[in-house]
Protein backbone atom coordinates (compact mmCIF):
# COMPACT_ATOMS: atom_id res chain seq x y z
CA UNK A 1 0.00 0.00 0.00
CA UNK A 2 3.22 2.59 0.88
CA UNK A 3 4.55 1.57 -2.47
CA UNK A 4 1.31 2.18 -4.23
CA UNK A 5 0.86 5.50 -2.93
CA UNK A 6 4.15 6.67 -3.51
CA UNK A 7 3.97 6.24 -7.23
CA UNK A 8 0.54 7.68 -7.10
CA UNK A 9 2.32 10.79 -5.30
CA UNK A 10 5.24 10.48 -8.48
CA UNK A 11 2.61 11.12 -11.24
CA UNK A 12 0.78 13.28 -9.51
CA UNK A 13 4.04 15.38 -8.90
CA UNK A 14 5.21 15.18 -12.52
CA UNK A 15 1.96 16.61 -13.75
CA UNK A 16 2.42 19.42 -11.53
CA UNK A 17 6.08 20.28 -12.17
CA UNK A 18 5.38 19.81 -15.66
CA UNK A 19 2.71 22.83 -15.25
CA UNK A 20 5.47 25.32 -13.81
CA UNK A 21 6.26 28.89 -15.04
CA UNK A 22 8.69 31.55 -13.53
CA UNK A 23 8.10 33.80 -10.73
CA UNK A 24 9.29 37.12 -11.62
CA UNK A 25 7.56 39.05 -9.02
CA UNK A 26 8.80 37.86 -5.69
CA UNK A 27 10.88 40.82 -3.48
CA UNK A 28 14.28 41.72 -3.48
CA UNK A 29 15.58 43.94 -1.19
CA UNK A 30 19.58 44.33 -1.06
CA UNK A 31 20.52 47.35 0.74
CA UNK A 32 23.91 46.89 -0.30
CA UNK A 33 24.25 45.20 -3.35
CA UNK A 34 27.96 43.50 -4.04
CA UNK A 35 28.27 46.20 -7.23
CA UNK A 36 27.37 49.55 -7.58
CA UNK A 37 28.77 52.32 -9.81
CA UNK A 38 30.90 51.23 -13.11
CA UNK A 39 32.41 48.37 -11.92
CA UNK A 40 30.82 44.95 -12.16
CA UNK A 41 31.03 41.20 -12.47
CA UNK A 42 29.33 39.30 -15.85
CA UNK A 43 28.10 35.90 -15.17
CA UNK A 44 27.83 33.36 -17.44
CA UNK A 45 24.83 31.25 -17.48
CA UNK A 46 24.91 27.98 -19.87
CA UNK A 47 22.99 28.12 -22.85
CA UNK A 48 24.77 25.94 -25.10
CA UNK A 49 23.92 21.96 -23.91
CA UNK A 50 20.30 22.12 -23.95
CA UNK A 51 19.56 23.64 -21.02
CA UNK A 52 16.16 23.22 -18.94
CA UNK A 53 17.21 26.58 -16.91
CA UNK A 54 18.21 29.11 -19.06
CA UNK A 55 18.89 33.08 -18.62
CA UNK A 56 15.70 33.22 -20.83
CA UNK A 57 14.23 30.39 -19.26
CA UNK A 58 14.38 28.47 -15.99
CA UNK A 59 17.12 31.10 -14.52
CA UNK A 60 15.32 34.54 -15.33
CA UNK A 61 14.33 34.56 -11.25
CA UNK A 62 18.52 33.72 -10.64
CA UNK A 63 19.48 36.52 -13.18
CA UNK A 64 17.04 39.08 -11.81
CA UNK A 65 18.20 38.60 -8.23
CA UNK A 66 21.57 38.57 -8.95
CA UNK A 67 21.24 41.81 -11.75
CA UNK A 68 19.67 43.45 -8.35
CA UNK A 69 23.06 42.82 -6.68
CA UNK A 70 24.86 44.79 -8.95
CA UNK A 71 25.88 41.74 -11.11
CA UNK A 72 25.87 41.57 -14.99
CA UNK A 73 24.85 38.53 -16.83
CA UNK A 74 25.13 37.20 -20.05
CA UNK A 75 23.89 33.93 -22.19
CA UNK A 76 26.50 31.73 -23.08
CA UNK A 77 25.82 29.98 -26.32
CA UNK A 78 29.42 28.67 -26.64
CA UNK A 79 31.79 27.66 -24.41
CA UNK A 80 35.35 28.48 -25.44
CA UNK A 81 38.50 30.62 -24.67
CA UNK A 82 36.95 33.80 -26.15
CA UNK A 83 33.68 33.61 -23.84
CA UNK A 84 35.31 32.51 -20.77
CA UNK A 85 38.18 35.41 -20.39
CA UNK A 86 35.70 38.16 -19.45
CA UNK A 87 33.68 36.25 -17.07
CA UNK A 88 34.25 36.04 -13.25
CA UNK A 89 31.71 32.78 -12.52
CA UNK A 90 30.47 30.48 -15.37
CA UNK A 91 26.91 28.55 -14.21
CA UNK A 92 25.67 25.78 -16.11
CA UNK A 93 22.28 24.61 -14.87
CA UNK A 94 20.79 20.96 -16.37
CA UNK A 95 22.88 20.42 -19.30
CA UNK A 96 21.75 17.48 -21.33
CA UNK A 97 23.17 15.55 -24.55
CA UNK A 98 20.60 15.85 -27.80
CA UNK A 99 20.20 12.43 -27.27
CA UNK A 100 17.79 12.50 -24.47
CA UNK A 101 16.05 15.78 -24.88
CA UNK A 102 12.69 14.34 -24.40
CA UNK A 103 14.15 10.75 -23.75
CA UNK A 104 14.78 10.11 -20.19
CA UNK A 105 15.31 6.87 -20.33
CA UNK A 106 18.99 5.01 -19.69
CA UNK A 107 21.70 5.27 -21.06
CA UNK A 108 21.83 9.26 -20.31
CA UNK A 109 24.49 10.70 -22.29
CA UNK A 110 27.57 13.02 -21.55
CA UNK A 111 26.19 16.31 -22.45
CA UNK A 112 29.99 17.86 -22.53
CA UNK A 113 32.74 16.78 -25.21
CA UNK A 114 36.17 16.24 -24.09
CA UNK A 115 37.66 19.65 -25.75
CA UNK A 116 35.16 21.33 -23.24
CA UNK A 117 35.84 20.01 -19.84
CA UNK A 118 39.92 19.85 -20.51
CA UNK A 119 38.97 23.97 -21.66
CA UNK A 120 37.26 24.41 -18.25
CA UNK A 121 39.31 22.57 -15.90
CA UNK A 122 42.02 24.54 -16.93
CA UNK A 123 39.86 27.93 -17.10
CA UNK A 124 39.02 27.29 -13.03
CA UNK A 125 42.65 26.36 -12.60
CA UNK A 126 44.09 29.98 -13.61
CA UNK A 127 41.21 31.53 -11.46
CA UNK A 128 37.98 30.58 -13.08
CA UNK A 129 35.07 30.18 -10.80
CA UNK A 130 32.38 27.06 -12.13
CA UNK A 131 29.39 26.53 -10.71
CA UNK A 132 27.52 23.60 -11.53
CA UNK A 133 23.35 22.49 -11.06
CA UNK A 134 22.57 18.50 -12.49
CA UNK A 135 18.85 17.50 -11.03
CA UNK A 136 18.04 14.50 -10.80
CA UNK A 137 17.95 12.22 -13.78
CA UNK A 138 18.68 12.49 -16.65
CA UNK A 139 20.66 16.06 -16.11
CA UNK A 140 23.06 14.11 -13.39
CA UNK A 141 24.12 11.63 -15.37
CA UNK A 142 24.32 14.06 -18.46
CA UNK A 143 26.95 16.03 -15.96
CA UNK A 144 28.81 13.56 -14.52
CA UNK A 145 32.18 13.20 -16.75
CA UNK A 146 32.78 17.34 -16.02
CA UNK A 147 32.00 16.95 -12.52
CA UNK A 148 34.69 13.51 -12.59
CA UNK A 149 37.01 15.94 -14.07
CA UNK A 150 37.15 17.98 -10.48
CA UNK A 151 37.09 14.62 -8.47
CA UNK A 152 32.77 15.00 -7.94
CA UNK A 153 30.51 12.29 -8.40
CA UNK A 154 26.98 12.10 -9.15
CA UNK A 155 24.66 9.79 -8.91
CA UNK A 156 21.68 9.92 -11.55
CA UNK A 157 18.65 9.21 -9.71
CA UNK A 158 16.49 10.59 -7.52
CA UNK A 159 17.27 11.23 -3.93
CA UNK A 160 13.79 11.56 -1.95
CA UNK A 161 11.24 10.24 0.85
CA UNK A 162 9.34 7.20 -0.38
CA UNK A 163 6.50 8.01 2.63
CA UNK A 164 6.39 11.69 0.64
CA UNK A 165 7.62 14.20 -1.25
CA UNK A 166 6.18 17.37 0.04
CA UNK A 167 6.98 19.14 1.86
CA UNK A 168 10.33 19.46 0.11
CA UNK A 169 13.63 18.57 1.41
CA UNK A 170 14.59 20.88 4.89
CA UNK A 171 18.27 21.55 5.54
CA UNK A 172 18.56 22.87 8.77
CA UNK A 173 21.88 23.51 11.95
CA UNK A 174 19.26 22.59 14.44
CA UNK A 175 18.46 19.18 12.54
CA UNK A 176 22.26 18.82 11.75
CA UNK A 177 22.47 18.45 8.30
CA UNK A 178 23.09 22.07 7.20
CA UNK A 179 26.89 22.39 8.28
CA UNK A 180 28.45 25.46 9.18
CA UNK A 181 30.39 26.74 5.87
CA UNK A 182 31.63 29.77 4.53
CA UNK A 183 28.27 30.25 2.26
CA UNK A 184 26.03 28.56 5.21
CA UNK A 185 27.51 31.25 7.87
CA UNK A 186 24.50 33.53 8.34
CA UNK A 187 21.66 30.85 7.24
CA UNK A 188 19.76 28.41 9.84
CA UNK A 189 18.06 26.99 7.42
CA UNK A 190 17.32 26.17 3.04
CA UNK A 191 14.78 24.07 1.34
CA UNK A 192 15.48 21.84 -1.78
CA UNK A 193 12.68 20.31 -4.16
CA UNK A 194 13.98 17.04 -5.20
CA UNK A 195 17.56 16.35 -6.89
CA UNK A 196 20.22 13.45 -7.32
CA UNK A 197 22.95 12.85 -5.00
CA UNK A 198 26.72 14.27 -5.07
CA UNK A 199 29.76 12.13 -3.97
CA UNK A 200 32.74 14.45 -3.06
CA UNK A 201 36.00 14.54 -2.89
CA UNK A 202 37.88 14.80 0.55
CA UNK A 203 39.15 18.08 0.25
CA UNK A 204 35.60 19.78 -0.78
CA UNK A 205 33.39 21.34 1.79
CA UNK A 206 29.78 19.53 1.93
CA UNK A 207 27.04 22.13 2.33
CA UNK A 208 23.75 19.80 3.81
CA UNK A 209 23.42 16.11 4.17
CA UNK A 210 19.84 14.48 3.01
CA UNK A 211 17.62 13.74 5.61
CA UNK A 212 17.57 10.40 7.38
CA UNK A 213 13.79 9.40 5.89
CA UNK A 214 15.14 10.17 2.10
CA UNK A 215 17.05 7.46 -0.03
CA UNK A 216 18.50 7.08 -3.89
CA UNK A 217 15.94 5.78 -5.97
CA UNK A 218 17.71 4.46 -9.63
CA UNK A 219 14.82 4.08 -12.42
CA UNK A 220 15.76 2.65 -15.83
CA UNK A 221 13.45 6.54 -16.88
CA UNK A 222 13.12 9.21 -15.17
CA UNK A 223 9.79 9.36 -13.25
CA UNK A 224 8.88 5.76 -13.71
CA UNK A 225 9.35 4.17 -9.95
CA UNK A 226 7.85 0.51 -10.34
CA UNK A 227 8.47 -2.26 -7.20
CA UNK A 228 11.78 -3.11 -8.70
CA UNK A 229 13.15 -0.40 -8.76
CA UNK A 230 17.15 -0.07 -7.62
CA UNK A 231 16.95 1.89 -4.16
CA UNK A 232 20.30 2.78 -2.31
CA UNK A 233 20.91 4.70 0.67
CA UNK A 234 21.65 8.59 0.43
CA UNK A 235 24.30 8.93 3.79
CA UNK A 236 27.06 9.29 1.90
CA UNK A 237 25.20 11.94 -0.34
CA UNK A 238 25.42 15.38 -0.07
CA UNK A 239 23.24 18.19 -1.79
CA UNK A 240 25.92 20.00 -2.55
CA UNK A 241 29.48 21.42 -2.11
CA UNK A 242 32.16 24.00 -2.65
CA UNK A 243 35.63 23.96 -3.25
CA UNK A 244 38.90 25.74 -4.16
CA UNK A 245 40.89 24.14 -7.56
CA UNK A 246 44.10 25.59 -8.18
CA UNK A 247 44.09 29.47 -8.01
CA UNK A 248 40.08 29.22 -9.03
CA UNK A 249 36.88 27.65 -7.24
CA UNK A 250 33.56 25.03 -8.32
CA UNK A 251 30.30 24.69 -6.15
CA UNK A 252 28.40 21.31 -7.34
CA UNK A 253 24.85 21.02 -6.47
CA UNK A 254 21.96 18.36 -6.98
CA UNK A 255 18.73 20.31 -7.41
CA UNK A 256 18.13 23.45 -9.13
CA UNK A 257 14.62 24.92 -7.85
CA UNK A 258 16.44 25.97 -4.79
CA UNK A 259 18.54 28.53 -6.68
CA UNK A 260 15.75 29.91 -8.42
CA UNK A 261 11.37 30.55 -7.88
CA UNK A 262 8.56 29.10 -9.67
CA UNK A 263 4.94 28.83 -9.41
CA UNK A 264 3.39 25.61 -9.98
CA UNK A 265 0.39 24.84 -11.36
CA UNK A 266 -0.99 28.58 -10.55
CA UNK A 267 -0.63 28.00 -6.79
CA UNK A 268 2.43 26.49 -5.10
CA UNK A 269 5.45 28.35 -5.15
CA UNK A 270 8.90 26.61 -5.59
CA UNK A 271 11.81 27.40 -4.96
CA UNK A 272 13.29 30.88 -3.11
CA UNK A 273 10.03 32.54 -3.63
CA UNK A 274 8.54 29.95 -1.03
CA UNK A 275 7.13 30.24 2.34
CA UNK A 276 9.40 27.00 3.29
CA UNK A 277 12.21 28.75 1.38
CA UNK A 278 12.62 32.26 3.43
CA UNK A 279 16.44 31.96 3.59
CA UNK A 280 17.15 30.07 0.00
CA UNK A 281 17.48 33.49 -1.54
CA UNK A 282 19.87 34.94 1.52
CA UNK A 283 21.99 31.57 0.08
CA UNK A 284 21.85 31.66 -3.52
CA UNK A 285 23.94 35.16 -2.93
CA UNK A 286 26.02 33.87 -0.13
CA UNK A 287 26.78 31.06 -2.87
CA UNK A 288 27.79 33.81 -5.31
CA UNK A 289 30.02 35.98 -2.91
CA UNK A 290 32.24 32.94 -2.63
CA UNK A 291 32.41 32.05 -5.78
CA UNK A 292 33.57 35.61 -6.72
CA UNK A 293 37.40 35.66 -7.80
CA UNK A 294 37.31 39.61 -8.35
CA UNK A 295 37.66 39.36 -11.70
CA UNK A 296 35.40 42.77 -12.99
CA UNK A 297 34.97 45.19 -15.80
CA UNK A 298 33.44 48.24 -16.48
CA UNK A 299 29.75 47.96 -17.01
CA UNK A 300 30.00 48.60 -20.91
CA UNK A 301 33.28 46.42 -21.30
CA UNK A 302 31.62 43.54 -23.44
CA UNK A 303 29.28 45.90 -25.45
CA UNK A 304 29.30 45.88 -28.71
CA UNK A 305 28.16 49.83 -30.47
CA UNK A 306 24.90 48.01 -31.72
CA UNK A 307 24.20 46.88 -27.77
CA UNK A 308 24.58 49.94 -26.40
CA UNK A 309 22.27 51.43 -28.85
CA UNK A 310 19.57 48.89 -27.86
CA UNK A 311 20.27 48.86 -24.41
CA UNK A 312 20.02 52.66 -24.16
CA UNK A 313 16.42 52.74 -26.49
CA UNK A 314 15.14 50.15 -23.95
CA UNK A 315 16.31 51.47 -20.70
CA UNK A 316 14.48 54.55 -21.82
CA UNK A 317 11.48 52.39 -22.87
CA UNK A 318 11.50 50.70 -19.43
CA UNK A 319 11.79 54.47 -17.48
CA UNK A 320 9.43 55.66 -19.42
CA UNK A 321 6.94 52.45 -18.56
CA UNK A 322 7.28 52.69 -14.82
CA UNK A 323 6.75 56.40 -14.83
CA UNK A 324 3.10 55.58 -16.61
CA UNK A 325 4.45 58.00 -19.74
CA UNK A 326 2.91 54.99 -22.45
CA UNK A 327 3.36 58.18 -24.93
CA UNK A 328 7.15 58.23 -24.20
CA UNK A 329 7.00 53.95 -24.98
CA UNK A 330 5.43 54.21 -28.10
CA UNK A 331 7.73 57.40 -30.01
CA UNK A 332 10.45 54.95 -29.48
CA UNK A 333 8.87 52.99 -32.86
CA UNK A 334 9.55 54.48 -36.51
CA UNK A 335 6.56 56.16 -37.79
CA UNK A 336 5.51 52.92 -40.13
CA UNK A 337 6.59 50.49 -37.13
CA UNK A 338 5.15 46.98 -36.74
CA UNK A 339 4.01 45.45 -33.46
CA UNK A 340 3.45 41.50 -34.13
CA UNK A 341 1.20 39.95 -31.61
CA UNK A 342 1.34 36.01 -30.42
CA UNK A 343 -2.29 36.00 -31.62
CA UNK A 344 -1.16 36.66 -35.31
CA UNK A 345 -2.33 40.31 -35.13
CA UNK A 346 -0.47 43.12 -36.33
CA UNK A 347 -0.16 46.69 -35.21
CA UNK A 348 0.72 48.84 -38.14
CA UNK A 349 2.52 52.22 -37.74
CA UNK A 350 2.58 54.87 -34.88
CA UNK A 351 -0.99 55.79 -33.96
CA UNK A 352 -1.55 52.07 -33.64
CA UNK A 353 1.04 51.57 -31.69
CA UNK A 354 0.37 54.46 -29.39
CA UNK A 355 -2.87 52.76 -28.75
CA UNK A 356 -1.93 49.76 -27.99
CA UNK A 357 0.66 51.07 -25.06
CA UNK A 358 -2.04 53.57 -24.08
CA UNK A 359 -3.77 50.46 -23.06
CA UNK A 360 -1.80 50.02 -20.07
CA UNK A 361 -1.86 54.01 -18.80
CA UNK A 362 -2.11 54.33 -14.96
CA UNK A 363 -0.92 50.22 -14.41
CA UNK A 364 2.07 50.28 -14.99
CA UNK A 365 4.05 48.28 -12.27
CA UNK A 366 7.63 47.42 -13.37
CA UNK A 367 9.70 46.05 -16.27
CA UNK A 368 12.61 44.22 -16.62
CA UNK A 369 14.86 43.57 -19.92
CA UNK A 370 17.30 40.74 -20.25
CA UNK A 371 19.32 41.69 -23.62
CA UNK A 372 20.22 38.03 -25.19
CA UNK A 373 21.64 38.58 -28.25
CA UNK A 374 22.40 41.70 -30.13
CA UNK A 375 24.15 41.92 -34.40
CA UNK A 376 24.15 44.86 -36.63
CA UNK A 377 23.42 44.01 -39.87
CA UNK A 378 24.24 46.45 -42.47
CA UNK A 379 21.99 49.72 -41.57
CA UNK A 380 19.46 47.91 -39.26
CA UNK A 381 20.47 46.00 -35.63
CA UNK A 382 18.92 43.29 -34.84
CA UNK A 383 18.15 42.01 -31.03
CA UNK A 384 16.46 38.96 -29.13
CA UNK A 385 15.69 39.75 -25.82
CA UNK A 386 13.87 38.80 -22.98
CA UNK A 387 10.93 40.97 -21.23
CA UNK A 388 9.34 40.74 -18.19
CA UNK A 389 6.51 43.25 -17.74
CA UNK A 390 4.56 43.75 -14.30
CA UNK A 391 1.07 45.29 -14.60
CA UNK A 392 -1.88 46.04 -11.88
CA UNK A 393 -4.74 43.87 -13.42
CA UNK A 394 -7.06 45.14 -10.69
CA UNK A 395 -6.31 47.94 -7.75
CA UNK A 396 -5.09 44.48 -5.85
CA UNK A 397 -3.72 41.91 -7.88
CA UNK A 398 -0.42 42.35 -10.19
CA UNK A 399 0.35 40.14 -13.17
CA UNK A 400 3.56 39.58 -15.25
CA UNK A 401 3.48 39.25 -19.00
CA UNK A 402 6.77 37.41 -20.10
CA UNK A 403 7.35 37.34 -23.64
CA UNK A 404 11.12 36.44 -25.47
CA UNK A 405 11.44 39.25 -28.31
CA UNK A 406 12.58 39.49 -32.09
CA UNK A 407 13.78 43.10 -32.62
CA UNK A 408 14.98 45.15 -35.33
CA UNK A 409 15.56 48.64 -34.68
CA UNK A 410 17.12 51.35 -38.20
CA UNK A 411 17.22 55.22 -38.15
CA UNK A 412 14.60 57.58 -38.54
CA UNK A 413 16.00 61.25 -38.88
CA UNK A 414 19.01 60.18 -37.95
CA UNK A 415 18.13 58.24 -34.41
CA UNK A 416 17.70 54.40 -33.90
CA UNK A 417 14.34 53.46 -32.95
CA UNK A 418 12.59 50.42 -33.10
CA UNK A 419 11.26 49.26 -36.43
CA UNK A 420 9.79 45.29 -35.67
CA UNK A 421 8.53 44.15 -33.06
CA UNK A 422 7.94 40.19 -32.98
CA UNK A 423 6.94 39.23 -29.29
CA UNK A 424 6.31 35.47 -27.90
CA UNK A 425 4.95 35.03 -24.59
CA UNK A 426 7.14 32.42 -23.18
CA UNK A 427 6.25 30.17 -19.64
CA UNK A 428 8.49 28.90 -17.47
Amino acid sequence: MKLRLFLLSMVITLQAFSQQVTDLDFPINIKNPKYQGNKTALIGIDASHNNLHKLDGGFAPYAKLLKADGYQMVAVNTINQNTLKSLNTLVIANAIHPSNVGNWKRPITNAFSVEEIDLLEKWVSNGGSLMVVADHMPYAGATNELAKKFGFSYEDGFVMSESEIWPPESYSKKQGNLFETPITIDIDSIAGFTGSGLRIPKNAIAIASFPKTHQLLIPEEAWQFETNTKKLSADDLVMGAIMQYGKGKVAFFTEAAMFTAQIVQDRFKVGFNSPRAPQNLQFVLNTIHWLDNGHTINRDEHQSDAYKIVQEILLSQEIAYEANKMLEVANHYTSDGIIYEPTGQELRGIVAIRAYWQQLSGKAVSWDTQILEVEAVGDQIIAICRFDISFKQTEENTATASSKAFLTFKKEDGVFKLHRDFYMQIRG
